[in-house]
């Protein structure tokens, strides 16, 4: 029961996350990558998932990721990035956007195993 409403959870988050990036710089490929993470979450609530899905997104997010440590760690103080409400420096940027790929590719990696557990656990 708790797995399947901190997956409704985490769908609203994916999806609420979705929505804020209408007004971003380069919107859809926030939009794609978080609608997608909500997906294997939805389908986890129904008990529709194959863990394959949620692997697939999570090493997208993980490949996106590496793109970002390289802006991150030059930036070097990780406590900044809240300094400020709006996103107008560049290192604050890299640093959020490191932070929404590393929790969709942590949840989705979750996902994976879990659902790998459960279905190993359905078949024997």
């Amino acid at each position: 029961m708790a797995y399947r409403v901190f997956n409704g959870l985490f769908a609203l988050l994916f999806l609420y996350s979705a929505s804020l990036q209408f007004n971003d710089p380069d919107p859809l490929r926030w939009i794609v990558i978080y609608g997608a993470a909500a997906i294997p979450c939805l389908l986890a609530v129904w008990n529709k998932l194959n863990w394959r899905l949620p692997a697939l997104i999570a090493a997208v997010a993980l490949v996106w990721a590496a793109t970002h440590v390289p802006h991150v760690a030059k930036f070097g103080q990780l406590g900044h990035m809240f300094d400020h409400w709006k996103m107008e420096n560049e290192d604050v940027v890299y640093g959020r956007e490191l932070f929404g790929l590393l929790i969709v590719a942590g949840w989705m990696l979750f996902l994976t195993f879990a659902e790998r557990k459960r279905r190993s656990s359905f078949a024997s």
